[in-house]
């Protein structure tokens, strides 16, 4: 570990949260998360994930180190909700013009919350579990759902 001072730490950062958020800043700057997302609102049915933020964080370690840190879960979460919000519920209320936006921000942070607690409890810690089932079953259940938002009727929203 690089040996670096208290001073010259707080001439590049104001404190300790400011490195977290550039760590999460340039790990959500390539991860492909929202659009996939997307495309599963928009094109239910197809697949989800090409490299989900899921694999992303169990194929790095030091981005595991911080995603398994249940002391700032809530924290990543609300990045990832203030991030993202605003783009999948736009998708979502154009496909699914019968909810309204508390649903749709609802149904975000549902996913969000379980996709995140799912992988903290059986993925990200290694448990030895064989994921990619896992993860399929949880990705049919999650098209089923939105699949049925789509045969909704204004009497059902």
């Amino acid at each position: 570990m690089a040996e670096i001072n208290r001073g010259t730490f707080y001439l590049h950062y104001k404190n300790t949260t400011a490195v977290l958020d550039e760590l999460l800043d340039e790990f959500f700057s390539d991860t492909d998360y929202i659009y996939r997302y997307c495309n599963l609102i928009c094109n239910a049915g197809e697949s989800v994930c090409g490299t989900p933020l899921c694999m992303k964080v169990f194929h790095n370690k030091n981005y595991r180190i911080i995603f398994t840190n249940t002391s700032i879960s809530e924290y990543i979460l609300k990045k990832l909700i203030n991030k993202y919000k605003d783009i999948a519920l736009k998708h979502m209320l154009e496909k699914y013009p019968l909810i309204s936006p508390e649903q749709a921000e609802a149904l975000f942070i549902f996913h969000l919350y379980g996709c995140f607690a799912v992988n903290l409890r059986m993925h990200w810690n290694d448990c030895g579990t064989d994921w990619q089932p896992i993860k399929t079953v949880i990705d049919t259940f999650i098209q089923n759902g939105f699949n049925s938002l789509g045969k909704l009727n204004k009497n059902d929203a």
